[in-house]
């Protein structure tokens, strides 16, 4: 009877745990909500990350790299020639320089969500080639180097901006700048070169050229010889008993010389020779 009772029990009890208790939902009911609740929350965040995704700027990583790459080396460079460059006014644009560089890195680092580089190894092995010079040979290779880099730079801005890029307007606003630092560093490299020059020809004991004086010109020396002759031929002194022989009187007829005995024109001046 008791193993009976058992096996009478067990369906009892199961159908007491599968009817559901009065004020309480269901266990089933309860758990599908749930689920419909995290579907929802997955479903809201999913949404909200791909709008935040849409108001953030686009990223170019090889532009907004490279531009930051080369203008943190930049910027050293202006650092370096501020203590070494030799010229003043060499001086007063690398401090420009620094200035509108270090700015625009600013502005290209928060535009690519990036942080400032420390140029690289190759861009620290030139600038130490260029902090071995000195003096004038310092800023020589100096505006050499920067001639490149703005030269490089300007390339790459315009290729940007002609492929509307993510940095295409950020490009366009930097071209001027960029641009004007090219102008500067194109008339400092002449002006060195002048100046270079002329030390060089003070140097080696030169005086500067000037433009040539009437007297020395071709013309006015023809005209001089020619004057020179007429008045020598017409005032000169005549020299007596120097024609011996020469046979330059009147049909190659030798005269003596009255007061010599010797041979000559007979007094008269002779204007087939100098004598």
């Amino acid at each position: 009877m008791k193993r009976t009772q058992r096996v009478f029990s067990r369906p009892a009890n199961r159908a007491a745990a599968v009817l559901p208790v009065p004020g309480h939902p269901h266990p089933g009911h309860e758990g599908a909500a749930m689920i419909a609740r995290v579907l929802k929350l997955a479903l809201l965040a999913g949404a909200g990350m791909a709008a935040w995704k849409a108001m953030q700027p686009r990223r170019s990583g090889p532009f907004f790299e490279r531009a930051l790459r080369d203008g943190a080396a930049e910027v050293q460079a202006a650092r370096s020639a501020q203590l070494r460059g030799a010229s003043a006014e060499l001086r007063r644009f690398a401090q420009q320089l620094e200035h509108d560089h270090a700015a625009l890195n600013a502005r290209l680092a928060e535009a690519g969500g990036l942080q400032v580089p420390e140029p690289d190894a190759r861009q620290q092995a030139g600038l130490a080639r260029i902090d071995a010079c000195q003096g004038e040979a310092y800023d020589r290779a100096w505006l050499r180097h920067m001639a490149r880099g703005h030269a490089r730079a300007i390339r790459m801005f315009q290729r940007e901006v002609d492929q509307a890029g993510a940095g295409a307007s950020l490009a366009a606003q930097a071209l001027p700048t960029l641009r004007g630092h090219a102008r500067r560093i194109g008339a400092l490299r002449e002006s060195g070169g002048a100046r270079a020059a002329a030390d060089a020809g003070r140097a080696a004991g030169d005086t500067p050229t000037r433009r040539p004086r009437w007297p020395e010109t071709r013309g006015a020396g023809l005209v001089r010889r020619v004057v020179d002759r007429v008045l020598m031929s017409r005032f000169r002194r005549p020299r007596r008993g120097l024609h011996a022989a020469r046979g330059h009187g009147e049909g190659s007829v030798v005269h003596p010389t009255a007061a010599t005995g010797r041979p000559g024109h007979g007094g008269r001046t002779c204007r087939n020779c100098s004598n």
